[in-house]
């Protein structure tokens, strides 16, 4: 089986590289972003299974990132987990009305963090295998 590819978006290089070392070790093929206006590019080039989002972000935030993902129809199946130091609950709600499919607070417990992975990725298997279901039906 290929390997999954997840973007982790994250300006903080020890945070990147904790959880880049862990998701290696799963499988996934790791590609990085320091801000979020790279991150947004990264998104478009590579198309990765899954994204990584923190949301304070230099140059464009993790939110803004994840809005302009969710409101473009070749991005906005890519499920996104917001990741932020602050857990008040505006801040929770903003990251829901963003589109993210997920939230978890840093600093995250690993097992935590490839849980919600592995839920997110298997839900958009589901959905890929009834998309692939539907148009053969209709063919």
């Amino acid at each position: 089986m290929e390997q999954r590819k997840i973007l982790i978006a994250e300006d903080d290089a020890y945070g990147l590289m904790l959880i880049s070392d862990v998701l290696a070790h799963s499988d996934f093929a790791v590609i990085s972003a320091p801000d979020g206006l790279e991150a947004l590019r990264l998104v478009r080039a590579e198309k990765p299974d899954i994204v990584l989002m923190d949301i304070r972000m230099p140059k464009l935030s993790g939110l803004e990132v994840i809005r302009t993902m969710k409101a473009d129809a070749e991005l906005r199946h890519i499920p996104v987990i917001a990741l932020t130091v602050c857990v008040m609950k505006e801040e929770q709600r903003a990251v829901r009305e963003a589109g993210a499919d997920a939230f978890v607070p840093k600093p995250c417990s690993m097992k935590e963090l490839l849980t919600t992975i592995d839920s997110l990725l298997n839900a958009e298997d589901d959905a890929d295998a009834a998309r692939g279901a539907a148009a053969d039906e209709a063919s």
